[in-house]
Parts: C-alpha cells; structure tokens; sequence
C-alpha cells in the first residue's frame, strides 16, 4: 500500500504543478485572487456543501478541523491512519446578454490531497495536506474603434487582449481533539500561489487611411503578483446524545445525535510580491512584437494581501445503526467579509460581503444487512444559494446549486488484509448571475474521492 500512496502522492502533485494549463475560462477569476475552489471530500459536497457539524474517519472532513478527534485509535489494532485524494471535472457555459453570445468549456483538476491518522487514544488526531483555494483563468477579446488623427473620416480597428492564470493553494496542517461530546481543532496553513494578468491592445494596420502605419502597434500591461503567508482556522463540534435503544429481535442498537458545529478564520494577512511592466511596441508580426517604448517597469515591490473574516455555523441530526450512520438532516450557514479584502491597503470595489445559506440529507438503506454494494451505499442530495463576492453595475452575482452524492466501500478480497477503500462522489448542477447580470454561467460538475485506509501504529506480537 505505501508504494501505491507514493505513486497517487506523485501524480497528484504533477497535477497541481500543472493546473494552471486548465482549459476553463472564467471571467469571474479576473478579480483579486479568482473563483472560490471548493477542496472538500466529495461526501460533503453531495450534502450540498456542509462541513460544519461534520465528522468522518474516512473521508477527511478539512471544513471544520474539529472533526479530526474522531480520529480514534482502535484497541489493539492500532490506529486507522487514511489517504484521501480528490478530482473535479467540470463543464461550464458562459452566456452574455450584451453583445449576445456563450463560451463553453471544460476542466479536469486535482482539488486535494490529506493523510489524517490519529496520534493518541484520548482522541486526538492530525490531518495534514496539501488543497487547492482558488482558480485564476480567462481569455476575453474585445474589439473596437478609434478615429485617425488628421483623417476625419477615417477609423482604425483594435482588438484587446485580457488574460490571466494562477490562483491560490494551501498546505496545512490541523490537530483535533475530542473531549467527552466536545471536540475543538485547528488548521495551520501556509497560502501560496501567484497572479498573472495581460492586457494587450494592437491596432490594425490594415484598417486605417494613415500611410505612416505600416505595422501593427500597439501596448502589453503586464501584472504578476506572487503570494505567501501563514493563516489559521479554528472550530468546534457539540454532539448531543439524543436517543440509544437495541431491538431485542434483531439485536441492532440504534442511536441518535445532534451535532452543532462552527469555524472562525478571521482576516488575516498574506504577502505579496508584484512586478508590473507597461510598454508601446511596433511589429510587423502581432504574434512577434519589437518592444519600441518602455513607458515604466516597477522592478519587484512588496507588500501585503488582506484576506477577509469568514465563519461557518451547521446543525446535523444523526441516525446510526450499530454504529453506522444511517440517515441525517441538516442545515448551514457560512459568511465571508469579502469587503475587507484589499491589496497593498486597497479595498477592491468589486468585492461585496457573501453568505450561502445550506441543507441536504443523506441515507443508507441497508447499512447492516444490505448483500449489495448499493443497498450499503449512501446517498445524499443537498442544495446552496446565497450571494457571491462579485459586484457589477451594483449588483451582487447570486449563486445556486442542487447537489447529488454517492459513497460506498469496496470490497475488500483478502481477509487478512487490515486495508479499507471507499469512494465518494458527487455531482453539482449550478448557476452563477440572473437576468440583472450581463454575463451568467450555468455549470456542470463531478467530483470523485479516493479514501484508503490502514492500521498503523501496531504492535506486533510473536
């Protein structure tokens, strides 16, 4: 098992060195450091995204790092120690109301990898990991027209190029404990990544009275910004027993809880590294340009990126047989203070305060008895709404989703192996804007979850 994690570890961290060659296209990640990235275990965002009031040995649950102390030791066999690895592939379809027209694209990326394991038998456990946060991507071309100086009845066309790539990641390491039915952790992060922003405007030649052009012209902006800085995350989780009753026939114990959860990261700073660059240019070849007219270059200027406040609150109720969750029914609300986000002290006027509001459900049908991998199975469907963190022509993009998910265990065909798989995934349908928006997107979006697990730590005897 641990040179098969060492290949998938590898892979996926190609996979990140490499996202930034993702072919989706999204104006919206023109802004501050891009499109929010979910990096949660797809069990959670078949639920509709909840995390909060959350908990699960296998599948990791990095929303709410209060959760790691149900990372329990088990008796002699040592502690259950679990990889999990995610990808998301997605479908998007831009759509413009003004000029009239759609884009469609589609992506495939890593969203994060974790090892947790428990390193005491009071519950205490570690989880630590490496996830992407946001996604920067787009490539916007605009055309228009300027009149020609000294030819009144002459226009020159030019095309503008915009483009930008990068986004943020975070490696992280948290620490959970439980105490009785309270559970309190922390996640400890370093957010790295890096922003690059073009924009290109070439005049056409070809298009103008004025014999004096005879190349194209033209100017490049070019903006890099590289990111780092350490940030934090606390939580907690308050389980309340509700019900404990064993069927005297079947001898199946049923339970039953309620769970309160909450997280806090309050706005906190980064740093940054910028280099900007404008310049006039001439070329015969628009592909090719000759540099002609450096107007200025900054060099490397440091300064400081200001994340905002966010908070997340969840109320799960819980029911289990022998010990094994059956259904659940649950709800949460997250915030971010998106209007505290500024770069070098300033704010960004296209940032407004978010929330979302969330709820879903899940079920097994036959978690003890079922002879099926389905009739084990859990299935869970769940929604979001609420308002996004982008603002145009003073309006706040509103933000929708219905979630599906499916998880189940593999089977596992050597009885003396101590290994445990289990597969989550889910399916997102969603849409970002409404007729008050120029531009909308709706979206298509599977995410899948490998979990393997295995008893480390144990004491061998002979």
């Amino acid at each position: 098992m641990l040179r098969t994690n060492k290949y998938l570890l590898l892979l996926l961290l190609v996979c990140f060195i490499y996202k930034a060659q993702a072919q989706i296209n999204s104006p919206f990640s023109r802004y501050g450091v891009g499109v929010d990235h979910s990096s949660l275990n797809p069990r959670y965002i078949g639920i509709g995204g909840m995390s909060a009031a959350f908990s699960d040995q296998q599948a990791l649950n990095t929303g709410n790092p209060a959760s790691y102390g149900d990372l329990h030791t088990i008796g002699p066999a040592g502690g259950l120690a679990t990889f999990d690895l995610g990808f998301d592939i997605s479908s998007h379809n831009l759509k413009s109301a003004d000029p009239l027209g759609s884009y469609k694209s589609n992506d495939f990326r890593p969203s994060y990898f974790t090892l947790g394991m428990p390193i005491a038998k009071s519950g205490l456990g570690m989880v630590l990991g490496l996830r992407s946060l946001t996604d920067i991507n787009y490539n916007i071309k605009e055309q228009g027209s300027l009149p020609v100086q000294g030819y009144p009845d002459s226009t020159r066309m030019f095309n503008t190029l915009y483009q930008g790539s990068g986004g943020l990641n975070q490696v992280f390491l948290g620490l959970g404990k439980r105490i009785h039915h309270l559970s309190l952790g922390v996640n400890l992060g370093y957010d790295f990544g890096k922003r690059s922003i073009s924009t290109q405007t070439a005049f056409d030649s070809s298009s103008a009275t004025d014999p004096t052009t005879a190349a194209t012209q033209g100017s490049i902006y070019n903006d890099r910004k590289a990111f780092g800085g350490f940030v934090w995350e606390a939580g907690l989780q308050y389980e309340l027993p509700l019900t404990d009753r064993t069927d005297p026939d079947t001898k199946i114990r049923t339970t039953s809880s309620l769970t309160l959860g909450a997280t806090l990261s309050t706005s906190q700073k980064i740093t940054s590294k910028t280099n900007t660059s404008f310049y006039k240019y001439y070329a015969s070849d628009p592909d090719n340009p000759i540099s002609q007219d450096t107007v200025y270059t900054t060099g490397e200027v440091k300064g400081k990126v200001t994340l905002p406040n966010t908070y997340k609150l969840g109320l799960m109720y819980n029911n289990y047989q022998d010990n094994i969750d059956r259904w659940g029914v649950g709800a949460e609300y997250n915030s971010t203070s998106w209007s505290q986000y500024k770069e070098d002290d300033q704010s960004q006027p296209y940032y407004k305060d978010s929330y979302m509001v969330r709820g879903g459900v899940y079920f097994r049908p036959n978690p003890i008895r079922g002879k099926s991998m389905f009739s084990r199975a859990r299935y869970s469907v769940g929604f979001f709404t609420g308002k996004d963190k982008l603002v145009f022509d003073n309006s706040q993009y509103k933000i929708q989703a219905l979630t599906l998910g499916m998880d189940f265990m593999l089977r596992n065909y050597v009885r003396t192996s101590r290994q445990y798989s289990q597969i989550n995934t889910a399916l997102e349908i969603g849409r970002r804007g409404s007729n008050q928006n120029n531009v909308t997107e709706s979206y298509l979006k599977f995410s899948v979850g490998f979990s393997l697990s295995d008893f480390w730590f144990t004491k061998r005897r002979y």
